[in-house]
């Protein structure tokens, strides 16, 4: 951590960068995916993991505490993949054991660095937006279990500012424990569902577009 903090600019603004490049190229490698119908064929994606299921659940579940920890690769790209993968139990599971304990990780180590660690992945104007918001309310604590509930609240910041408020360690891992696997679970069937019905939609409109007559000049 003194490397970081000695070279705090350098630092924050690579990450920022790396983190821009990934995004990018976990959108490309989900059209990689859909293009070459690992998508679509379960039996193929898992082919991508290897035989051995217990080696893989450990892999995503190291994957999603890593990207909690440092937000680079899209956690719904890694959730969906982990329920293709495996049973979708098997693939939520995996995902709470993973995002708790990176969310955990993530609490200790802004409590221990404080503000100065989370401006190293997130902007200044954009941590102090929603500090601002967070300061509004009566009780963060019931602010907090609403978003940990929520599928889309952008939760490790949230991690970030319960970490440097007065809320007890205690008290935040019974929130995580508690609340996490409902967000995760929604957000799987959210994605899931979702990209079925849109995915359907296309090849409705695809189907009814109706054929151009074929013109021959004489």
């Amino acid at each position: 951590m003194r490397f970081l903090f000695n070279n705090y600019k350098l630092v924050q603004r690579l990450i920022h960068i790396i983190s821009a490049i990934v995004f990018i190229a976990s959108c490309l490698f989900v059209i990689w995916l859909y293009q070459h119908g690992y998508l679509t064929n379960q039996a193929k994606l898992q082919t991508l993991v290897g035989q051995d299921k217990f080696l893989g659940a450990l892999f995503f579940i190291l994957l999603q505490m890593m990207q909690v920890v440092v937000p680079i690769v899209p956690i719904s790209l890694t959730m969906v993949l982990a329920v293709m993968t495996f049973h979708p139990v098997i693939g939520i599971l995996t995902s709470c054991i993973g995002i708790i304990l990176g969310s955990t990780i993530l609490f200790l180590l802004t409590r221990w660095y404080g503000k100065r660690f989370c401006l190293l992945f997130v902007k200044e104007a954009t941590f102090n937006k929603y500090e601002k918001l967070v300061a509004t309310h009566r009780s963060f604590t019931i602010f907090f279990i609403l978003c940990m509930i929520s599928p889309f609240a952008p939760a490790d910041l949230l991690v970030m500012l319960a970490a440097l408020s007065n809320m007890s360690f205690k008290t935040f891992s019974k929130i995580i424990i508690l609340c996490k696997p409902i967000s995760i679970i929604g957000h799987v069937l959210i994605l899931t569902y979702g990209g079925e019905w849109a995915l359907h939609f296309l090849s409705l409109i695809h189907i009814s577009e109706p054929t151009r007559p074929i013109s021959i000049s004489y």
